[in-house]
C-alpha cells in the first residue's frame, strides 16, 4: 500500500468459534476491488459478479490461486461507501487468513467495535444484531442471527397486526432467546460412580473431563462449552453427591448443587449397575429449587451396556417411561439425550423462517424511538 490514508477496512464481525459460520466485513471506497483480488467461483477461475443483495457461494482464494476457504458473498452498498460481507467458516485460523489476505489486497483490518461504529451501525437494529452476532459461539445461532436481520424488523414494524396468542409465542421465544445468547447452562448430577464426567466428555466432543472409577474423582464443578444440534450450551459437571466425612469433597458437592441451582436444565445420572441404591432422592426435581421454583430435570439412567436385555427390561419397567436409558461409554441412547435437551429447553421454538427477538428492546412495550 501507498502512503495515502486508507479508505478501505475489514474486521470480523463475529466471535471466534470453531465450526461456525463467520462474518467478516469490508467496506469503504475500494470495497468491491479489493474482494474481486481475492474470490473466485467455486468451480473455476473466474471471478464472480458482486451483485447487490444476491448471496452468492465463492472461493476465497490466495496470490497462488489455492483455495483458503469456500465462503458466502453479500453484497451491500451504503449511501457513502461500498460494503461487502464474506461469510467463511468461523474457525479462528480461518479468519484470521482471510483477514491477512484481504490486508495484503489493500483493505486496513481495524478493530470489529471500530468497524461497527462507523460502517454498520446506521439504526439501532443494526447495532443490536452486531453485538449479537459478535457474541455467537456457533454456527446454528450465526445462521439463525441472520436469519432474523430480514424478519424481525417487518414482523415487529406489523406487531399491531399480530393476533394475542401469536404475540403470546413471539413473547415466549424471544425470552428464550435472550437466555440462550446470555448462556443456556446445563447441568449433570448424580451419585459418584454414576458416569457424569464420562457423559461429560461425550457431550463436549473430547476428552476434558478425567474419568475414574473411584468415587469422589471430580472434586469441583467443571464448566465448558457443547454444542447440542447446533445451539451453544454451557455444560457443568458436578462432584458426586453423597454422604461424606471429606471436607474437601463435601465443599465440592455443596458447590457443585450451588451451580447446579443456577442451571436452565438439570440431567439427573443414575448407574444402571446399582439397582439397589435409594433412588433419586438428593437429587429429584423437588430437591432442586432455585428461588422456590424447580429447575427442569431430565432423569437418565446410564452403563445400560452393562446389564443384559432381560436387566434392561425390568430396569425399564421399574422406572417407567419418563427416563432415558443411555451408555455414555457406547453412545447408545445419546441421540435421545441431545433430542430431550433440545425439546426441554424449548430450542426446537427457534427457527429461520419466523420471526424472533434476542434483545430486551425487542420485547414489549417497545421504544418507540428505536
Amino acid at each position: 500500500m501507498n502512503d495515502a490514508a486508507p479508505t478501505t477496512f475489514a474486521a470480523a464481525l463475529t466471535a471466534p468459534a470453531p465450526g461456525a459460520i463467520a462474518v467478516v466485513a469490508i467496506a469503504g471506497a475500494e470495497a468491491n476491488a479489493v474482494v474481486r483480488r481475492v474470490i473466485k467461483q467455486p468451480k473455476s477461475d473466474v471471478v464472480p459478479p458482486l451483485e447487490t443483495n444476491r448471496p452468492r457461494l465463492v472461493r476465497v482464494c490466495d496470490s497462488a490461486g489455492q483455495t483458503l476457504d469456500d465462503a458466502m458473498l453479500v453484497v451491500s452498498p451504503r449511501s457513502k461507501f461500498e460494503y461487502v460481507e464474506l461469510q467463511p467458516h468461523g474457525g479462528v485460523r480461518v479468519v484470521e487468513r482471510v483477514l491477512e489476505l484481504l490486508a495484503a489486497n489493500g483493505a486496513t483490518v481495524i478493530d470489529p467495535h471500530e468497524f461497527a461504529a462507523n460502517f454498520i451501525t446506521t439504526t439501532t437494529f443494526e447495532s443490536q444484531l452486531n453485538q449479537a452476532l459478535l457474541h455467537s459461539t456457533s454456527r446454528r445461532l450465526t445462521q439463525w442471527l441472520l436469519a432474523q436481520s430480514n424478519l424481525l424488523p417487518n414482523y415487529l414494524a406489523r406487531w399491531n397486526e399480530q393476533s394475542p396468542t401469536e404475540r403470546a409465542r413471539y413473547i415466549e421465544r424471544t425470552q428464550l432467546a435472550i437466555r440462550l445468547l446470555g448462556g443456556l447452562r446445563l447441568a449433570l448430577v448424580g451419585p459418584p460412580n454414576a458416569g457424569k464426567s464420562t457423559l461429560a466428555n461425550r457431550l463436549i466432543g473430547h476428552e476434558r473431563v478425567i474419568t475414574s472409577d473411584t468415587a469422589g474423582t471430580t472434586r469441583d464443578w467443571i464448566d465448558e462449552t457443547i454444542s447440542i444440534d447446533g445451539w451453544p450450551l454451557t455444560l457443568i459437571d458436578t462432584a458426586g453427591v453423597r454422604q461424606t466425612d471429606d471436607a474437601l469433597e463435601a465443599t465440592a458437592i455443596e458447590r457443585g448443587r450451588a451451580q447446579a441451582l443456577t442451571a436452565d436444565l438439570i440431567v439427573t445420572l443414575k448407574d444402571a449397575t446399582v439397582v439397589g441404591a435409594a433412588d433419586y432422592s438428593e437429587t429429584s426435581a423437588a430437591a432442586l429449587l432455585h428461588n422456590g421454583k424447580a429447575v427442569p430435570t431430565i432423569r437418565v439412567i446410564n452403563k445400560v451396556d452393562r446389564l443384559s436385555q432381560e436387566e434392561l427390561d425390568l430396569l425399564q419397567k421399574m422406572m417407567g417411561g419418563d427416563t432415558l436409558f443411555i451408555s455414555a461409554t457406547t453412545g447408545v441412547g445419546i441421540a435421545e439425550l441431545h433430542q430431550a435437551i433440545i425439546n426441554k429447553l424449548g430450542l426446537t421454538n427457534l427457527r429461520d423462517d419466523e420471526a424472533t427477538g434476542f434483545n430486551l428492546a425487542h420485547l414489549p412495550p417497545f421504544d418507540p424511538t428505536t
